[in-house]
């Protein structure tokens, strides 16, 4: 994966007493006895005071928001974000334990970096003898990336160049084997989130040093992320009015509640059971969602047999993800291969001795490469990403059209449409990339019953409600297929369920995904507003054949624009958006979203959408 630090900060290969552990019971004869003590006792005092301040806070919230029954809106993400962010300070402040620093805070440098790697090359080689290290590629720090993988000679297109057995992976499977097994049984929420339970996993294992199986691995992963997820209030603020800022208010505040809620879980297990898992920290835990997040992959799952269904577990795969990141516009050519329960990579072209090896992240767009990753690709092919919309709830309709989206399927309570990849209505079959909807036509659904009258919703609940009631059937049983629940609606002989729909109403479905597109992107809908509006002047003046001097555009536009984002950004007391490595990010981020949002109003404002 990749890092821009020259300098990556590691785990050290002996385990630290807990910062969270109670203090060290000494004779009263040691010198300094009393005093250790003293310190130690009045660091857990702090730590469990500053915990339950942020409990207090996460679960007002989510009672709260089961009160409201609705997704939160970003003003109330907003001001939920800026409770935390004190707490989180408190707390972590709380948990220094200067006699007894955190793998976090121990720095290498690169000669020392080089050593790790050669320690996990061996490593490597001893677990997965057929990995094709040293004869088809070997780790590199020497890459402008910082670190990566190389041709140890010259690759052909297509070659296996990388074989990544089980046995060396890191895995939700290899969760239920290791002492987390007992916390995960009792709490229905991390056997919900593989992903959750495996950054815990992977958590501990590090915390473990030298005594995990995956140690040498653990050591040369980095210790700090470009994500929202390390970012404060203020620096979050550069994404305001794109559509990723709800995303990456909604992504730290549901981490936070997470780590409450495993810090409380394992120490129930602890007190309950006598599992010996360590203390850990809100930083340390931060760290593991994090490189989960980056580096995650799915496998072929242990239980899965040849000719069933295909069941999938989260996996870290060590020497796949040094791999780093190039756009292909290609499908990734990496797959589990069964019979031989590995990893197997190929090279989607010839690489010659010493060039770096990429893979391509499955085409993601920027929005989530950032928010995932931690770094974006400047003008990336197929870039593209997603307006979130829901149903109001400040409409007087907002029940009623619930029920008929519920009748028709889409129980969602917030969507996703791909702006720059939607081709029309009539594109029924053609699934939406990165949207949780089946069809582009449930898209178009979720639209109509938005804009509804009182008279159609209800003309609609009444035939969907019939056409149910004829064929014997609960629309919300499960295992109900599309194919069944299509064919049932289709009895009511609405347009909905055609292959397109009325003139008048296209142009009022168009205007709702306008509305919803310029909700999720203000700052691009004020720039797409600018573009029209001289655009229309240049047009007004052409036709009225009009002798005008032309004044060239001197900047001072763009530089009201500025003005206006920069005032957008501020605080609620005028805090200016602090100049960070995580906010020049997130502004690349939001001027390549804008842009795409700006071309995509032009296509539904002309109706070629």
């Amino acid at each position: 994966m990749s890092t821009n630090n020259r300098l990556i900060r590691i785990i050290s290969h002996f385990s630290y007493p807990s910062p969270l552990a109670p203090p060290l019971r000494l004779p009263h004869s040691q010198p300094g006895a009393d005093m250790s003590n003293l310190y130690a006792q009045t660091r857990l005092d702090r730590t469990e005071k500053a915990l339950a301040a942020l409990r207090s806070a996460t679960e007002a919230y989510t009672q709260k928001q089961m009160e409201q029954q609705r997704p939160a809106s970003v003003a109330e993400l907003e001001v939920y974000y800026a409770q935390l962010w004190p707490l989180l300070q408190t707390l972590i402040e709380a948990q220094k334990n200067p006699s007894a620093p955190s793998f976090m805070d121990v720095e290498v440098s690169a000669d020392e970096l080089e050593t790790l790697y050669v320690t996990f090359a061996q490593w490597l080689k001893r677990v997965a003898p057929d990995s094709g290290l040293d004869d088809s590629f070997v780790f590199s720090s020497a890459v402008p990336e910082g670190s990566g993988v190389v041709a140890a000679r010259d690759l052909e297109a297509d070659e296996l160049f990388m074989r990544i057995p089980r046995k060396a992976m890191l895995t939700f499977e290899t969760a239920l084997e290791s002492p987390l097994r007992v916390v995960i049984e009792r709490d229905e929420r991390l056997q919900r989130s593989h992903s959750l339970a495996t950054a815990l996993h992977l958590l501990f294992e590090r915390l473990a040093g030298a005594s995990s199986f995956w140690a040498p691995y653990l050591a040369i992963l980095p210790a700090a992320y470009t994500t929202p997820l390390h970012a404060s209030p203020a620096e979050l603020r550069a994404l305001k009015g794109s559509a990723t800022y709800a995303a990456a208010l909604l992504m730290v505040t549901t981490h936070v509640r997470q780590y409450v809620d495993a810090v409380d879980q394992i120490a129930a297990a602890r007190a309950r059971q006598g599992v010996k898992l360590p203390e850990f920290t809100f930083r340390e835990f931060r760290w593991a969602v994090a490189t989960l997040m980056a580096r995650q992959n799915k496998i072929l799952a242990s239980s899965f047999r040849p000719g069933g269904r295909p069941v999938t577990t989260i996996a870290l795969i060590p020497g796949f993800d040094s791999l780093n990141h190039a756009p292909f516009g290609g499908a990734l050519k990496s797959a589990f291969d069964w019979p031989t329960q590995s990893s197997e990579s190929f090279l989607h072209a010839a690489v010659a001795n010493g060039g770096q090896i990429y893979i391509d992240y499955g085409g993601r767009p920027n929005s989530l490469l950032f928010a995932y990753q931690g770094f974006v690709v400047p003008a990336l092919p197929g870039d593209r990403l997603l307006a979130r919309f829901s149903l109001a709830v400040g409409d007087p309709l907002f029940k009623i059209k619930a029920m008929v989206s519920a009748r028709l399927g889409l129980t969602h309570a917030e969507f996703a449409v791909p702006i720059r990849t939607a081709t029309g209505a009539a594109a029924g079959a053609v699934p939406p990339p990165f949207a949780p909807l089946d069809q582009w036509r449930d898209v178009w659904r979720v639209l109509a019953v938005q804009c509804m009258t009182r008279e159609e919703v209800s003309a609609a609940l009444l035939g969907l409600t019939k056409a149910f009631k004829e064929a014997g059937v609960d629309p919300s049983k499960p295992g109900m297929d599309g194919a069944e629940m299509l064919e049932i609606l289709q009895r009511t002989k609405h347009w909905l369920f055609a292959d397109d729909c009325p003139d008048d109403w296209r142009v009022r479905v168009m205007s709702a995904l306008k509305a919803n597109v310029e909700a999720a992107h203000p700052a691009a809908a004020a720039e797409a507003a600018r573009a029209v509006a001289k655009a229309a002047q240049k047009s007004a003046e052409r036709r009225e054949g009009a002798q005008l001097e032309i004044v060239e555009d001197d900047g001072d536009g763009d530089d009201a624009s500025k003005a206006a984002a920069a005032a957008a950004e501020a605080g609620p007391e005028g805090e200016a958006v602090p100049d960070t490595a995580f906010t020049r990010l997130a502004r690349k981020m939001v001027d390549g979203e804008t842009a795409l949002v700006v071309a995509q109003l032009a296509r539904i404002e002309a109706g070629k959408l």
